[in-house]
């Protein structure tokens, strides 16, 4: 039985499947970090297929990977996000991620290497930039790339400054969707 243990010497840990998990003390912002972890590890126990999600901020392309995951492929694979330089998630990224009833609002960008002891059946970088940028996961099943632009550099590049433009990101997420759904549907058991 999987079960958080108390009443000994030591911190305290979470049992999976016969391992311990050990739960370190709360070290400003790292419980946001290791509940990443735990979820990753709880995942494995339930048999579930993990995917990792790649890219640069993790603020818009894996953010969207990830939640897209999480609701069309529950309970088959859970899906994670990190960054190589994570920076905040763009606001307009909740925004129409909301207009598919996935609710990333809790959710904050987290740097790749908080997963590199994760063994992951599916790594996928988002962009060329993470590609470069991105250690290796030894334990990963397979390593794949699919480029998506930057919807915030891009705009940058051509003149403008992305302010309230949900369309980019929005074209953006349907295409992710589009290419992630079925990348996973080729992967049925």
């Amino acid at each position: 039985m999987n079960c958080i243990e108390t009443g000994h010497a030591g911190p305290p840990y979470l049992r999976i499947n016969g391992e311990n998990f050990y739960l370190e003390p709360s070290v400003a912002g790292r419980e946001r970090d290791l509940s990443e972890v735990m979820r990753f590890r709880l995942a494995r126990a339930a048999g579930l297929k993990t995917i990792l999600f790649v890219c640069t901020g993790n603020a818009i392309r894996s953010q969207i990977a990830e939640g897209i995951v999480n609701s069309v492929f529950n309970g088959r694979w859970a899906a994670f996000s990190g960054g190589t330089m994570p920076l905040d998630i763009h606001k307009d990224v909740i925004k129409v991620m909301k207009e598919l009833d996935i609710d990333l609002s809790a959710k904050h960008a987290k740097h790749v290497d908080l997963f590199r002891d994760c063994a992951f059946d599916k790594v996928v970088i988002l962009c060329s930039d993470a590609g470069r940028r991105c250690p290796d996961f030894p334990g990963a099943m397979s390593k794949d790339h699919m480029n998506f632009e930057d919807p915030l550099f891009s705009d940058v590049l051509a003149g403008g400054i992305l302010f309230g433009n949900k369309w980019r990101i929005r074209s953006m997420r349907d295409e992710i969707r589009k290419a992630v759904i079925a990348y996973l549907r080729e992967f049925r058991e």
